[in-house]
């Protein structure tokens, strides 16, 4: 049942650490600025084409220490319990305003695949 998550903490690491290391959908979904804009020193027009390509940042040696290994173990507190606040970097359904709106239910069908 779903409601064991909370006990069975490699599950979720295991499942964690598929969603970075394999993500499913690694250059997300297309999106338009709405208005002229800057990111970093990048100036961006307006009506622009924009895309967060999740693959670059959930492999980014930056966010995450030997992104090439599958490191379940990544995903544990100090005391061996499952992460509850995911790093930032951790994207695999997109991020903002435009997240996926059925993370939970994939996470929960994947845990109950796995359990």
């Amino acid at each position: 049942m779903v409601d064991d998550k909370p006990r069975l903490n490699y599950v979720m690491a295991f499942l964690s650490e598929i969603l970075r290391f394999r993500n499913a959908l690694p250059i997300g979904v297309f999106h338009k600025t709405m208005v002229d804009c800057k990111l970093g020193k990048h100036n961006i027009p307006e009506n622009t084409r924009v895309v967060l390509h999740q693959y670059c940042i959930l492999m980014d040696q930056a966010h995450w220490d030997k992104p090439d290994k599958f490191i379940p173990e990544r995903w544990f507190d100090n005391e061996g319990q499952f992460l509850s606040n995911k790093p930032a970097a951790y994207i695999p359904f997109s991020y903002g305003r435009r997240i996926c709106p059925g993370e939970m239910l994939a996470i929960n069908d994947l845990f109950l695949a796995l359990r």
